[in-house]
């Protein structure tokens, strides 16, 4: 059992049941993050019911499982923020059946906050448990699920058994003070914590819990061929130059690599580079970050989620506690804050 808060025990119900609360015109935010930690039921579930209810879908970015497809062709969708990489979604969206908003993906959050954006109904969560007085500790993303959840008027919680129950202490989960009262995002340094370790819900807001077990969709594996391995080369010989120009240390300066073969290639190449005590302030974390922690090369590396290929996640959860200590997940509205990035100096390759 991964639910130690004992009121929700009767809250607990199947998928299909917590699905019927999603009416026609509703406004929901998923968590979910390029594949990591969205919903495994609770919306699959409404994608394919007969009910014809559309909805306005917010996420961290896109989701995993084919859920924007099912939703897109069966035609459940009236709006869609703020980011999507489904071809079916896309058609529906160039055929106007679907309204997209393409957004920065930090601006949700205060768009939220400042109601330009319309107010979420219900919030769909998963969590790889709940705490004893009801608060939620993510899975493998954090993304909008801080804001989603506590400002949407319902929450739907999925407790995810294939994540590790001691995912608590790995997220830091911080929610920005409204317009005009906000201050500064504390963080110098990328291994520093503003937030706490679960998401803080109002308790009386959760109508239903559905129990799951079931792993992330794994991202692409993708090998290393000669042009990475030749891109990888030339950018570790431009840090190399701007070293010797004593522009940089070789700690560098924090990294953030987007999503694909370049960036792993790049970053699997520094593992035997002699840059050392390196740090990552990125967006995704994927199968390079591993490596280099493996390599000792990668002291820290903060992210809004993970997205591992399916070896990369074995070898992920099968050390789990080493790796976790290595890293920390936060909202993207903290991992993408230009006011944070500007402050660390980040190199960011994409």
């Amino acid at each position: 059992m991964r639910i130690f808060y004992k009121p929700y025990h009767e809250l607990i119900t199947s998928a299909e049941k917590a699905a019927e609360a999603i009416l026609d015109g509703m406004v929901i935010g998923t968590s979910g993050f390029t594949k990591s930690g969205d919903s495994k039921a609770v919306l699959p579930s409404f994608a394919c019911s007969k009910t014809p209810a559309k909805i306005t879908l917010l996420s961290g970015a896109s989701l995993g499982r084919a859920i924007d497809s099912e939703l897109a062709l069966n035609k459940k969708l009236n709006r869609r923020i703020p980011f999507q990489s489904n071809k079916d979604l896309r058609s529906a969206i160039n055929s106007h059946e679907v309204m997209y908003v393409d957004k920065h993906l930090a601006e949700t959050a205060d768009q939220l906050q400042s109601k330009q954006l319309p107010k979420i109904d219900i919030a769909i969560i998963e969590a790889s448990m709940i705490t004893e007085d009801g608060m939620i500790v993510p899975t493998s993303s954090v993304g909008n699920s801080v804001v989603f959840a506590q400002l949407a008027d319902k929450i739907i919680i999925e407790v995810n058994s294939a994540f590790p129950i001691g995912m608590n202490g790995l997220h830091d989960c911080y929610m920005a003070q409204p317009f005009p009262d906000r201050t500064h995002l504390p963080i110098t340094k990328t291994s520093d914590r503003i937030g706490t370790p679960f998401i803080s819900i109002d308790p009386s807001k959760v109508i239903a819990i559905v129990e799951t077990n079931e792993a992330d969709e794994p991202a692409d594996a993708s090998t290393e061929n000669e042009k990475t391995q030749t891109i990888a080369k030339h950018f570790l010989q431009f840090l190399n130059a701007e070293v010797e120009q004593n522009k940089l240390s070789k700690t560098l300066q924090p990294l953030q690599a987007g999503i694909g073969k370049i960036a792993n290639a790049v970053l699997h190449e520094m593992g035997s580079s002699d840059f050392h005590d390196l740090t990552m302030y990125s967006e995704v974390l994927q199968d390079s970050t591993l490596d280099l922690i493996d390599s000792g090369k990668l002291q820290f590396a903060s992210g809004a989620a993970y997205t591992f290929s399916k070896a990369y996640q074995e070898r992920f959860y099968t050390h789990f506690d080493q790796y976790k200590t290595k890293m920390i997940l936060r909202p993207q509205h903290v991992s993408n804050a230009a006011e944070v990035i500007h402050r660390l100096g980040v190199i960011a390759l994409n």
